[in-house]
């Protein structure tokens, strides 16, 4: 079945839900000045940190601040460059700043829980295959709860602002700017996909990875894009991307297999042996490739669900 992707028109006796790029054409609404935007949030979102970060430097030392305070300091640096994306809709496009996350403003539970579920199976199949299948060593520790408690529960804000402004830059403006260029799906999801994976290179640098490494990046920007297109809307991948930065960062310790970091302690933790940028990149394109089976068929369902009970006559 054919699925478009600005227009909420019946298609095959199916309703199929108006999608945000649609806001593309609203208000001011010129490519150059989208080209311009979306150059312009990349660099803040990657360097504007450094400059609201500045004011928390002059205090002194964070590094030597209490793990909860330091973490909270992180947290509130991160609060303007998740406001900036929505600023610069509103202003400069004159158009709701919500206009950039979704058709409607709506809070879609059903999408964001099916995004955290998602990852989760993703999480459980690949971590199983790398540690039975491939023999990667793993181990569990305690955390210093007294202090790692705080940082944990102040993280589940931070990382959600951290992955939320990064799919609203990239997802959401970036997928907007390519619709005023082009109308071919593959084409939006692809290059904004290759924007989102580039400025990660350093993090390919850090695994000793080769440049190749990059497609352990674009691969989940392409998923994230398929799922903006089939939902209509940036909740699904804000559901994933903040479960999977969530655990990486606050559970699970990759690489190392005694307990460190500010909070002294991570629940599991992968030690010298890990899995190699082939086999990792070999069991992330499988299970994507199955888990967009299976979210292509719960969001099916789910449509013609709603389908049936908004065709039901009113008693």
């Amino acid at each position: 079945m054919h699925y478009t992707i600005i227009t909420s028109e019946v298609q095959g006796e199916r309703s199929i839900p108006q999608s945000f790029l649609s806001w593309a054409f609203e208000g001011r609404s010129n490519k150059w000045l989208y080209a311009v935007g979306f150059v312009f949030l990349i660099v803040m979102m990657h360097y504007g940190a450094a400059l609201f970060f500045l004011p928390i430097t002059l205090l002194g030392d964070y590094t030597t601040w209490p793990p909860a305070v330091a973490s909270l300091a992180a947290m509130l640096v991160l609060l303007p460059m998740i406001l900036i994306p929505f600023l610069w809709v509103w202003l400069v496009h004159k158009r709701p700043w919500w206009s950039i996350v979704v058709p409607k403003p709506r809070i879609e539970a059903w999408n964001f829980g099916m995004g955290i579920l998602a990852a989760l199976i993703v999480a459980i199949v690949s971590w199983t295959y790398f540690t039975v299948v491939l023999g990667v060593p793993i181990s569990f520790g305690a955390p210093h709860w007294a202090t790692y408690l705080p940082v944990f529960l102040i993280a589940i804000p931070k990382v959600f602002m951290q992955t939320t402004a990064e799919e609203i830059i990239f997802r959401g403006y970036g997928m907007q700017a390519v619709r005023t260029f082009t109308a071919n799906p593959v084409a939006i999801v692809v290059v904004t996909a290759f924007a989102f994976a580039l400025p990660h290179y350093p993090n390919v640098l850090m695994n000793d990875w080769p440049w190749w490494g990059l497609i352990n990046f674009a691969l989940p920007a392409l998923l994230f894009g398929w799922m903006v297109l089939r939902t209509g809307s940036l909740w699904m991948p804000m559901g994933w991307h903040w479960f999977n930065n969530f655990s990486l960062g606050q559970i699970i310790e990759v690489n190392n297999g005694t307990a460190s970091g500010p909070a002294a302690g991570t629940a599991i933790m992968f030690s010298d042996g890990r899995p190699s940028l082939g086999q990792q990149t070999g069991i992330t394109i499988v299970c994507y490739v199955l888990i967009a089976l299976l979210i292509n068929y719960l969001v099916g369902r789910r449509e013609a669900s709603l389908g049936d009970r908004d065709s039901q006559p009113a008693t």
